[in-house]
């Protein structure tokens, strides 16, 4: 496969484009390439572009310590929950259901405002079938 890419870089360039079906695929060969393909900061719609982004990522918490402290809510949540279950008694402790349950929890709490309690019945529901 890699010889085939050198060859299309040397018969058509740094920048070109692959069709897989119906879908292009646009390949970059090199460093200088890949730099000014997605580090060049001119035009009307880089500009939009990255206003957008960065309205996005602010509203998301780029620039405040909200994504650390859900991070830090879920991962305290999470070590609570497993001390939990082994002062009840339990021998074995799933922490992949408990880490799913806190990563969906970081997502939920971005996109809809909230976090899934200790109590979710709909993904305790899942996890046992």
């Amino acid at each position: 496969m890699e010889t085939q890419f050198k060859k299309w870089k040397k018969q058509y360039g740094d920048l070109h484009t692959i069709w897989f079906g119906d879908m292009p695929i646009v390949t970059l060969h090199d460093a200088p390439t890949i730099l000014e393909t997605f580090l060049k900061d001119v035009g009307e719609r880089w500009r939009e572009n990255r206003r957008f982004a960065l309205h996005v990522f602010r509203n998301f918490g780029l620039g405040k310590n909200l994504m650390q402290e859900r991070v830090l809510v879920e991962a305290t949540s999470l070590i609570t929950d497993i001390k939990d279950e082994i002062l009840g008694g339990k021998n074995e402790v799933s922490v992949q259901n408990a880490i799913d349950l806190g990563v969906g929890s970081i997502i939920n709490s971005l996109t809809l405002g909230y976090r899934y309690g200790k109590v979710c019945r709909i993904l305790k529901l899942l996890y046992h079938n």
